[in-house]
């Protein structure tokens, strides 16, 4: 997509883990180095938007005057032109987009800085979703094996009756067959048990 409005022959996404301090590349396209592995964070000029925040249009003499000063060092094949934009969620950079041409030093300008920006909040948007689903999916996996190896009947129900969860436990305690349990339906499991009970009605009144 990128491709069709600018130069993107050689492009990048990298995400920093601020929990492992470590910054990897999912994404990794160039003609001269080859794919980077996922790394402690340096002096590149990724690691500069990244810590500034801030888009960066760099040229030559920006870069010689970035490293002079400290800010940056040289990491790969250098490049005349290299413009990285920060993923921005929330006021907090959690990667960046970059892109940059080793024959062209006019092939990006503000126009092409604009048009990564606003990808690039498209972006980040989108891998902060993914992120969230998959943190998700682990938190309720580690619930989930949680109330399966508990010694104790676990069931939970809908205010419209429907069963949500029952561990095996549950259905091990009170000799509900796979076929009944399958029905998700509380009023069903009721009924199956009421013939185990001493006193049906007192429990269906505490239910």
């Amino acid at each position: 997509i990128i491709q069709k409005v600018m130069v993107a022959n050689n492009f990048y996404i990298a995400l920093y883990d601020e929990k492992n301090d470590l910054l990897s590349f999912p994404y990794f396209v160039d003609e001269a180095d080859p794919p980077a592995a996922p790394k402690k964070p340096g002096k590149g000029l990724t690691e500069y938007v990244l810590r500034t925040a801030k888009s960066l249009l760099c040229d030559d003499a920006l870069f010689e005057e970035l490293k002079q000063r400290g800010e940056t060092e040289l990491v790969g094949v250098q490049s005349p032109i290299w413009l990285g934009v920060p993923l921005m969620i929330a006021g907090k950079a959690i990667g960046v987009m970059a892109v940059q041409d080793y024959k062209n030093a006019r092939a990006y300008s503000e126009r092409e800085q604009h048009i990564l920006e606003f990808v690039s909040s498209q972006a980040a948007m989108a891998i902060h979703r993914k992120h969230g689903e998959r943190e998700l999916r682990e938190s309720e996996s580690s619930l989930q094996g949680i109330l399966r190896s508990t010694a104790d009947g676990i069931l939970a129900v809908s205010r419209e009756n429907k069963v949500l969860f029952a561990n095996e436990r549950f259905a091990e305690i009170w000799r509900i067959p796979p076929t009944v349990m399958d029905s998700k339906d509380d009023a069903v499991l009721l009924q199956h048990v009421l013939d185990q009970l001493s006193d049906p009605q007192s429990f269906l009144k505490k239910v």
